[in-house]
């Protein structure tokens, strides 16, 4: 993103889904592999170049 305040209200709201996919704590989110992905999936950029450089 090109703007620097986007990228970071993006971040903000994957931690916030981060958040409510793990309120019920860790055990709960080891035990179901549909939330861990969730949770994992949420840190990607959508709609770019996925690679790290």
């Amino acid at each position: 993103m090109k703007d620097d305040r986007l990228y970071f209200v993006h971040i903000l709201e994957c931690i916030d889904h981060i958040l409510q996919f793990t309120i019920d704590g860790t055990n709960s989110f080891l035990a179901d592999r549909k939330t861990q992905v969730s949770g994992t999936q949420a840190l990607i950029p959508k709609g770019r170049d996925n690679t790290w450089k």
